[in-house]
């Protein structure tokens, strides 16, 4: 049997318990003379009272804990004798007693990443100045279409032959595939190009300057017989060497007709030109009657 239990076999209280009881009925007796003080009366002129206390260090530490009670009191408001009790049975027994928080856990610092730099961060990138073809084709049909819209004619001029009348030299040197002029005129269709054709061969001293194509499944007429000071319409024929050839090119000019895609007819440089060359090309007239009446195009 175990010493610190109340009782022995023979039922006789060990001293051990003894003391432990005597303990207890004299916080009892302390705590109920307590009682009958008044209120106002501090804890330390209660731990004065008369009452006989064995000196036992249990009990010692007992009223070092309700002297530290009772002065905990705010605003010099004093604890009653019942709450004195109540909070002293409570640290005496062991229950009510609060639960301490735990610490919560600190945080984990997040480690700072390092940001991988690139080498450009510490040299000078070189970019290449090259360009590829396709950049560099749709920059020169764009410029091919501003100069149409704007009716550009430079770097051509117009010459006198003593065989052919006028003609178009180059000023400036052309590189293949260089747009070189417009054959600018009135478009319109095969019905309108007979009638003129009619009115145009009743008069010997107007000459032809109908050029006829035909262009996504249609037949077109650009008619440039007018004296509109237009160069294009003043390029000489050549059948055997000729340095120049027609291009057929649809896009939307406002200037025109508004909104819709209309063909415009180019003259493009088939090889390079020097300057001062004289700019022909093949007005591709094949018919009989034709070459019998302009033997020049057989040439």
């Amino acid at each position: 049997m175990d010493i610190l239990s109340s009782k022995t076999c023979s039922g006789k209280v060990t001293k051990r318990a003894r003391r432990k009881v005597t303990t207890k009925n004299t916080i009892t007796t302390m705590l109920k003379n307590m009682g009958q003080k008044e209120n106002s009366q501090s804890s330390s002129d209660l731990l004065r009272s008369p009452v006989k206390i064995e000196k036992d260090s249990q009990v010692k530490e007992n009223l070092q804990c309700l002297d530290a009670m009772a002065g905990r009191t705010k605003s010099n408001q004093q604890l009653s004798a019942d709450d004195l009790k109540k909070e002293f049975m409570a640290n005496f027994t062991g229950h009510g007693a609060k639960k301490r928080k735990r610490a919560s856990p600190k945080k984990a610092k997040k480690a700072k990443v390092c940001k991988s730099q690139a080498i450009t961060d510490f040299y000078h990138v070189r970019r290449s100045e090259r360009r590829c073809q396709t950049d560099l084709k749709e920059e020169k049909y764009n410029q091919t279409i501003g100069k149409i819209v704007d009716n550009e004619e430079s770097g051509i001029e117009v010459k006198t032959f003593s065989n052919k009348g006028r003609g178009i030299v180059s000023t400036r040197p052309l590189a293949r595939n260089d747009f070189v002029v417009e054959y600018a005129g009135d478009l319109i269709d095969l019905d309108e190009a007979d009638k003129r054709e009619q009115i145009y061969s009743t008069d010997g001293s107007i000459g032809c300057y109908m050029y006829y194509f035909q262009s996504r499944g249609k037949r077109f007429c650009i008619d440039a017989t007018s004296e509109s000071g237009r160069l294009g319409r003043l390029l000489n024929h050549s059948k055997t060497d000729p340095n120049c050839y027609t291009k057929v090119m649809w896009f939307r000019n406002e200037m025109r007709i508004p909104k819709v895609e209309i063909p415009h007819l180019t003259i493009v440089a088939r090889r390079d030109i020097k300057v001062g060359e004289e700019l022909t090309y093949d007005y591709g007239d094949r018919e009989k009657k034709t070459l019998e009446a302009h033997p020049w195009l057989k040439a």
